[in-house]
């Protein structure tokens, strides 16, 4: 995907006492996420509590992170799927040790 912004949807219902709404909206342009979440939990026939957050987070490409990294006197050791996989995808895990 290269387009400037993607927006995407996921809800979850915890044992049928919670459910979590989160809409997030990726700008690849200027490498930020953002998270909006929302979080409605209901005990028995009481009114359900809402719970709002929302944060935006910096992102990286797995290039960019090797490079800043680098700049900061670490080695990439290896990046990996965050299933522990060699692959890549949205989310990655790395791992660096301090020169």
């Amino acid at each position: 995907m290269n387009t400037e912004s993607v927006s995407f949807r996921m809800s979850r219902v915890y044992k049928g006492e919670a459910l979590m709404v989160i809409n997030n909206k990726l700008d690849r342009k200027n490498g930020l996420m953002t998270i909006n979440q929302e979080t409605f939990v209901q005990e028995g026939n009481k009114k359900p509590e809402v719970f709002k957050e929302r944060w935006t987070m910096q992102i990286y490409s797995a290039d960019e992170l090797k490079s800043i990294l680098k700049r900061n006197g670490f080695e990439t050791l290896g990046q990996y799927g965050m299933d522990g996989s060699k692959r890549g995808g949205i989310s990655i895990l790395t791992v660096a040790r301090k020169l």
